[in-house]
């Protein structure tokens, strides 16, 4: 459904391939494919996960036969082995079992899979959820069985706890700030073990859900630590950063002339982001914060 080196996207919408900018913190890239229907448990998620890996591996070793095979070219010696020790780097990187940047890489996540095939329905589904928000659906458009969440899985499971981040993200979707910030600060509190990148958005999201409902009534500026100004200024053209920067402008800073600048920004992040449902939304929570901006300064 989508394909993305740094922050260039390539996707298939409705029109056919297009192409759009997004940036996540802690990933170089990223391949998302949308899992066949009713095969779950026998789709193949590990070849899925280790295809890139797989792929560089391949690579490292191609480039290590040109380069030992002609020696006497210079540039085509010099950039095989310049390419198959990036490659094998990659290879590295992304295959042994770790979180980098905050994020689960490949290698951890195929490993998962492996040893717990149960959380191949949470790992599709979220699949599943990507690939709709590329074709425009809102989250709350989206089925419940989704965002389903078993009483009895244990809590250090990553691909249901990103469900459950996701389902913070979807009561979002409804504009109910109030029951969001309970939400966000309930699963934060929690013993899920949130991933470092989706402990950041949803604490960015919690600061806007803080500053639309209590304005200047209750400080957010506890909640930026060093980890979330990190994803901030990595994922600076994010529609949901910039959402949060007007609302911090508008609302706790009182700042008019700063938020619109802000708004500058916003505008220009929607041209090129991938998601259309997502870009909607994210237009509703600035208005929202611009409409309790005004009705402050009518009291």
């Amino acid at each position: 459904s989508s394909f993305r080196i740094w922050s260039f996207m390539v996707l298939k919408g409705e029109r056919g391939l297009e192409f759009k900018r997004y940036k996540l913190a802690g990933t170089g890239g990223q391949c998302l494919m949308t899992p066949p229907k009713g095969r779950d448990e026998d789709a193949p998620v590990l070849l899925y996960n280790l295809g890139g890996v797989v792929f560089n591996l391949i690579l490292s070793l191609v480039c290590l036969y040109f380069y030992f095979a002609h020696p006497d070219v210079i540039i085509l010696s010099c950039t095989t082995l310049l390419t198959a020790v990036l490659s094998a780097f990659t290879l590295l990187t992304n295959g042994i079992p770790i979180i980098i940047g905050g994020m689960p890489n490949d290698g951890l996540n195929a490993y998962v899979l492996a040893k717990d095939k149960a959380s191949k329905v949470a790992f599709f589904n979220q699949l599943r959820v990507a690939d709709a928000q590329v074709r425009g659906i809102r989250l709350t458009d989206m089925p419940d069985e989704w965002f389903f969440v078993p009483g009895d899985v244990p809590t250090k499971n990553l691909f249901y706890s990103t469900l459950k981040v996701f389902a913070c993200n979807r009561t979002l979707d409804t504009l109910d700030t109030v029951k969001c910030e309970a939400e966000i600060e309930a699963l934060l509190n929690s013993d899920w073990l949130i991933i470092g990148l989706h402990r950041a958005l949803l604490t960015i999201d919690l600061i806007y859900c803080r500053l639309v409902n209590h304005g200047r009534g209750k400080d957010y500026r506890s909640l930026v630590t060093q980890d979330v100004k990190n994803v901030m200024k990595s994922m600076k053209r994010n529609p949901a950063i910039l959402r949060t920067e007007y609302a911090a402008e508008l609302l706790y800073d009182g700042n008019k002339a700063a938020a619109d600048k802000k708004l500058c920004e916003f505008d220009a992040a929607l041209k090129t982001h991938p998601y259309p449902g997502d870009s909607e939304l994210e237009r509703q929570l600035v208005n929202l914060a611009l409409e309790r901006y005004n009705s402050n300064l009518e009291r």
